[in-house]
């Protein structure tokens, strides 16, 4: 009874304060005015009269997202703003390549009884549910009663059930002497197309992302191995996923024996090329399968005393692959010609792992992100794209306010806190994670001496802490702090006057948690990376967060 009286007259749903309903007079419409009510009473009893109006109105036009966005098949595909007025959509039908045919309307994944859906779920449209093909698509919506709205704007669709065809096959693209960037030419679908490609650590961090359509590239240090485990997505959400690592070696020609007249070849080639004028010669010791990097001009290739690849020619003036050459054990490679651009060799080398078939899991609504200021600070701490798809990253309770502190290392004062205006704090969340507690904070101050003010109160309190070996809360126990040295910090983080950066175990026994911590400021704004273990870290471990540390100061000083 109560839930039709509650919606009796005026009052709203959205705005508990506009009631102006009586729920005692004799007559009664709903807000809609669809329904109305009338009453005959007497002493010893009461007749109802309930007449409703005929439902002649039709839904409105669903609201289909841009193709653009169908990134998995288990998202819903309408947008806000399709509901009924009166009664609730309860089917829909689609035009597809002019041909109207029914749609399977689907209860919201999780529903949940609300104020607005008591008692039957709402219906919803699902991209797993469209048909297979490529093909132009609308969309109408019916209710309960039949009314049809209009038909939703026709976009051009290609929907591909298969997933991708991924291959162990890597080729160079480009090369200098400190990277190597190979694109993966064994990653294809020849329906939907690739969209997404991700390299993930063992925790989930995204190490390398390429969104190309066609031969996702990745960039190695030269030397360095890329290992992981990859995630290839096509554009409706197909995915496939397997162990992945390529290494790689690259010698800078201008590390070779050379004859003849050489000069550096200029920025277009990058560090280690070089330029031959007239007549040269340059000879470099490799091992295994090479590819001989070469710009413009002719040259050959002879290992020992055999040509074993002639380079054609060439006018423009880019990175090309000139030969392929395997030369088994250690041999040395003459590459030869006149007026060349010689890049060095390159080797990658690389192993994939038993595929398994995965799917693109849609992506977590963040509705703070509406908010202008929280969109500009969200840009600067942890996005949801630096993680695997297990992963979710949203605002912690009262993370978009400023009612908690920021700094609150060492239990210390800090009077900064009040100069705070903007403040976003994330939380890193999956199941099974082996975190205690994985965040960023970005705070924007009043001004920049506000937050310079906050950076020399965190110096002085943590220098305090290191020498008092933690701090003593309220009953006047100590709390202890062991504080590590961290080595080996990585360019790129901010200067050691903007930042603060620890790595300690805080108190002991069965509460004992290890934190690193990185706070680093730059103009009104500062930026905390926070990882707390129960289980504290290796020395890799430690060397991965700085990593993202100086991914972190990038975004910051991106801003300013």
């Amino acid at each position: 009874t109560d839930v039709w009286m509650l919606n009796l007259d005026t009052y709203q749903y959205k705005d508990s304060k506009s009631v102006g309903g009586s729920m005692t007079a004799l007559t009664a419409k709903t807000y809609s005015g669809n329904v109305s009510f009338s009453a005959v009473a007497t002493e010893t009893s009461a007749v109802v009269t309930i007449t409703k109006k005929a439902d002649t109105t039709p839904p409105p036009v669903p609201n289909v997202l841009p193709v653009a966005q169908w990134n998995s098949p288990n998202m819903v595909i309408l947008g806000p703003g399709g509901e009924d007025a009166d009664t609730a959509v309860v089917g829909f039908e689609a035009q597809i390549d002019g041909a109207v045919q029914t749609l399977k309307a689907s209860d919201i994944d999780g529903w949940m009884p609300t104020y607005l859906s008591p008692f039957v779920a709402p219906k919803t449209f699902y991209l797993r549910d469209l048909p297979e093909g490529s093909y132009t698509f609308a969309m109408r919506a019916i209710d309960i009663v039949g009314n049809k709205s209009d038909w939703s704007s026709s976009q051009k669709v290609v929907i591909d059930r298969a997933h991708p065809v991924v291959t162990n096959s890597f080729v160079v693209s480009n090369a200098n002497a400190n990277e190597v960037t190979v694109a993966w030419k064994g990653a294809t679908d020849a329906g939907a197309g690739i969209c997404q490609v991700n390299v993930v650590d063992e925790d989930g961090l995204v190490i390398q992302a390429s969104s190309a359509k066609n031969a996702p590239a990745f960039k190695l240090a030269s030397g360095v191995a890329l290992t992981g485990t990859a995630q290839v997505f096509d554009c409706v959400g197909n995915g496939q996923s397997g162990d992945l690592s390529i290494t790689n070696t690259f010698v800078a020609a201008d590390k070779s024996s050379k004859t003849g007249k050489w000069s550096a070849a200029g920025a277009a080639y990058g560090a280690g090329a070089i330029k031959c004028v007239g007549k040269c010669t340059a000879s470099l010791t490799v091992a295994g399968k090479n590819e001989v990097l070469v710009g413009t001009g002719a040259a050959t290739v002879a290992v020992g005393n055999k040509t074993v690849a002639t380079i054609a020619d060439s006018k423009v003036a880019k990175l090309r692959i000139g030969a392929t050459v395997d030369v088994g054990s250690k041999k040395v490679v003459r590459i030869s010609g006149s007026n060349f651009v010689l890049i060095g060799l390159a080797s990658v080398t690389s192993t994939l792992g038993t595929l398994k078939e995965i799917e693109r899991a849609p992506a977590i609504t963040d509705p703070s992100l509406s908010d202008e200021k929280q969109a500009k600070l969200a840009k600067l701490g942890f996005r949801a794209e630096d993680f695997s798809q297990e992963w979710t990253v949203l605002p912690m309770g009262g993370g978009t306010k400023l009612d908690d502190p920021s700094l609150d290392l060492c239990n210390g004062t800090y009077l900064s806190e009040k100069e705070r205006v903007e403040r976003r704090q994330v939380a890193a969340t999956k199941v099974g994670s082996t975190f205690a507690f994985l965040s960023t904070e970005v705070v924007k101050y009043s001004s920049v001496a506000a937050a310079t003010a906050a950076q020399k109160e965190l110096v002085k309190v943590v220098a305090q802490c290191q020498s008092e070996k933690g701090y003593k809360d309220a009953t006047g126990a100590l709390i202890p702090y062991d504080f590590k040295t961290l080595k080996n910090i990585p360019a790129g983080v901010v200067n050691d006057g903007n930042r603060v950066f620890v790595h300690t175990v805080i108190d002991s026994g069965e509460r004992a948690r290890t934190l690193l911590g990185f706070y680093q400021f730059s103009g009104d704004t500062f930026t905390g990376l926070y990882v707390v273990s129960a289980d504290g870290y290796t020395d890799a471990q430690v060397a991965k967060w700085l990593k993202v540390a100086v991914t972190m100061a990038q975004r910051l000083q991106a801003k300013n």
